[in-house]
C-alpha cells in the first residue's frame, strides 16, 4: 500500500485528470483507473445509476478494458445495496458473501470488493464505483473506503458539470428543431401567399379575358 504523501498524489492527479474532461464516458474511465490505483487493486468498474438501477458497461482488468453489460435494481447485489443504503460497502471474503452474485463473483475471480456511491451535491445518487481484487490479496479497510469516497466526490462533481453540458446541448438540439419548423413554416406561409397571389393574378386575367370576348 502507497504512503500517505504518495495517496494525496494519486489523488490530486485523479482530480485533474476526471475534472478535465466533460464527456461522461471519460470520466468514468478515469474514475475507474484512478481508484484501482489509489487503493492497489487490480480491478474495477463504476456504473450509472439510471431508470433505478446502476449500469455497468466497462470492466478494467489491469488496464485491460472490455466491454460488459451489468444492471443491478434495489438489493439486488454490492451495487444494489448501494442503491439502498447510499452508503460504502466493503468486503475481503467476496466468495461467500451474501451481496456478492455468486456468478459474477466466479466469472471475474473476485475475492475482495470494496464499492462506493458517487453522490451529487444535494445527495442523489449518481451511481457508483466498485473495485476488486487488492493486490497480494491484501484486506481493503476503512482507509480505503474514505480514500475512495473522497475520489467519488471528485467524480460526482465532473458527473454534474458533464450532464449540464449535456442538458445544454439537449435544450440547444430541441430549440434548433423548432427554429427549423418554423422556418419551414414559414417558408411553407410565402409559398402559399406566393400562389395564391398568382392564382389570383390568373383569375383577374381570365376575367379580362371573358369580358373583351364577350364585347
Amino acid at each position: 500500500m502507497f504512503n500517505i504523501q504518495r495517496q494525496l498524489e494519486i489523488l490530486l492527479e485523479a482530480n485533474q485528470k476526471i475534472n478535465a474532461t466533460l464527456e461522461i464516458p471519460i470520466i468514468m474511465q478515469a474514475l475507474v483507473s484512478s481508484s484501482i490505483t489509489l487503493v492497489d487493486a487490480t480491478a474495477g468498474t463504476a456504473g450509472l445509476f439510471t431508470d433505478n438501477k446502476i449500469v455497468f458497461t466497462e470492466y478494467n482488468d489491469r488496464g485491460n478494458l472490455s466491454d460488459i453489460n451489468y444492471e443491478f435494481k434495489k438489493g439486488d447485489g454490492v451495487a444494489g445495496r448501494i442503491i439502498e443504503t447510499k452508503e460504502p460497502y466493503f468486503t475481503n471474503q467476496a466468495f461467500e458473501d451474501s451481496h456478492v452474485i455468486p456468478e459474477i463473483q466466479q466469472k471475474l475471480g473476485i475475492y475482495n470488493v470494496i464499492s462506493v456511491p458517487i453522490l451529487s451535491k444535494s445527495g442523489e445518487l449518481l451511481g457508483c464505483v466498485e473495485i476488486h481484487n487488492s493486490n497480494d490479496n491484501r484486506e481493503f479497510d476503512e482507509v480505503d473506503v474514505e480514500l475512495l469516497a473522497g475520489l467519488s466526490s471528485s467524480g460526482a462533481t465532473a458527473l454534474e458539470n458533464a450532464q449540464i453540458k449535456d442538458d445544454l446541448l439537449k435544450k440547444e438540439e430541441e430549440l434548433n428543431e423548432k427554429i427549423k419548423d418554423l422556418e419551414n413554416f414559414y417558408d411553407l406561409s410565402v409559398n402559399r401567399e406566393l400562389k395564391i397571389k398568382e392564382l389570383n393574378e390568373e383569375i383577374a386575367s381570365l376575367k379580362e379575358k371573358l369580358s373583351q370576348a364577350g364585347q
